[in-house]
């Protein structure tokens, strides 16, 4: 997997990450998504 976040107010220099795979392939069967609030906690 690869992945790569461009420059932005949060994270001025980029990244870029390859990882190894860890094993088989198996589906995704569910993904959580979290923001950010102002106090600095996710």
């Amino acid at each position: 997997m690869i992945v790569e976040v461009e420059s932005n107010e949060n994270c001025a220099a980029g990244f870029f990450a390859r990882f190894k795979e860890a094993g088989l392939v198996r589906p995704v069967a569910q993904v959580r998504l979290y923001d950010r609030n102002p106090s600095g906690q996710w």
